[in-house]
């Protein structure tokens, strides 16, 4: 989905159609529903879009998964916990995880903090309510702009090397 002024201009050119409100947000509740993680252009000033992304087909979180930990995407600024005490160990979390993020050991769901990348997608079918998401101790203030946004992109690449 194109917002703001990319929106107009997909529209204006026939690449795309100009939506409501609220059927964007219909769509956005259909694609969690399927299990799709919602990502957006990852920048402070404004968002320019948002993909409703599988692991099977985004090459972001491909990549992301592939390499065990964050390079290219950036992780939300928040992350699942688990209430071990209402926690049924029903395993759903694990199923619907794009990242691996959880395993039981020690009779209980553990989560990969490095694994996971705060989409939520656990958190919306847990059905004991023993998931939630909780704000990362590393908060990161996305970039301002694009220009800003591929400046940290190039960065991150030259530190992993």
């Amino acid at each position: 989905m194109s917002v703001g002024p990319g929106a107009k201009y997909a529209a204006e050119r026939g690449f795309g159609r100009l939506i409501s409100t609220e059927e964007a947000l219909r769509i956005l509740e259909v694609s969690e529903e399927a299990g799709l993680v919602h990502c957006s252009s990852n920048t402070s000033k404004y968002v320019d879009f948002i993909c409703n992304c599988c692991i099977c087909h985004c090459a972001i979180l491909q990549h992301h998964k592939d390499m065990r930990k964050n390079k290219l995407a950036a992780p939300s600024n928040y992350l699942v916990e688990v209430d071990q005490g209402i926690c049924d160990l029903c395993e759903t979390c694990m199923e619907r995880c794009p990242m691996d993020a959880f395993s039981i050991g020690d009779n209980k769901i553990k989560r990969d903090a490095q694994l996971c990348i705060g989409c939520g997608l656990c958190v919306s079918t847990c059905p004991s309510e023993a998931l939630r998401m909780v704000p990362r101790e590393e908060h990161q203030t996305p970039p301002t702009g694009q220009r800003e946004l591929f400046a940290a992109m190039a960065a991150s690449l030259q530190k992993s090397e």
